[in-house]
């Protein structure tokens, strides 16, 4: 299937969201309801009706563990969401690191740039923030926004995953020491 067209980048307007604001919660459920009724990895529709993504966003927001939330705002609705928690890095404790932990698109717009826009915009507003941001992910997609194989850093992951989607961005002007890379436990238990 070929790709729709791009959506203007004038007409997305990109943005830090509250964690705790019920009106756009309700609506990052309901994308994340919707956007991962379809594997990512494999394109077939999964069994039931709750993607696994589901149970985990459930609990973070109910949990207040979403460190930052940024959304992208299509002709006055929220259409798709980047969610960071605080993450830990074994050698050095004092490091201020966020795992992208999901991001999701309104089905009817994905493959139309709005995912890569909000993840660009994200990841320079969050660059004074924090030492690093870190991710498992598509190598390529993830590779566009700056982010390398936390191998060639000397970073690993505390769970098996292909070396390729272990990914971070280590924020200008500063350096991580070679260790583990740790989302925070509520995202660890869902693996």
């Amino acid at each position: 299937m070929e790709d729709a067209a791009p959506i203007p980048l004038t007409a997305l307007d990109l943005r830090a969201a509250r964690t705790d604001a019920a009106d756009v919660l309700e609506v990052v459920r309901a994308i994340t309801r919707a956007a991962f009724l379809v594997n990512p990895e494999t394109g077939l529709r999964i069994d039931g009706d709750t993607p696994p993504e589901l149970p985990m966003v459930e609990a973070l927001l109910a949990r207040g563990v979403a460190e930052r939330l940024h959304v992208a705002v299509l002709e006055g609705e929220v259409v798709a969401y980047v969610l960071y928690t605080r993450g830990a890095l074994s050698s050095d404790p004092e490091a201020r690191v966020l795992g992208l932990t999901i991001m999701g698109v309104a089905p009817p717009l994905q493959r139309r740039g709005i995912g890569t826009r909000l993840l660009d915009w994200s990841v320079l507003n969050l660059e004074g923030a924090c030492d690093a941001l870190f991710v498992v992910g598509h190598p390529d997609f993830y590779a566009r926004a700056g982010f390398v194989e936390a191998a060639d850093l000397g970073l690993s992951f505390p769970f098996p995953a292909p070396s390729p989607a272990c990914r971070v961005r280590v924020s200008p002007g500063r350096a991580l020491s070679p260790g583990v890379l740790s989302y925070h436990p509520v995202v660890c238990s869902f693996f």
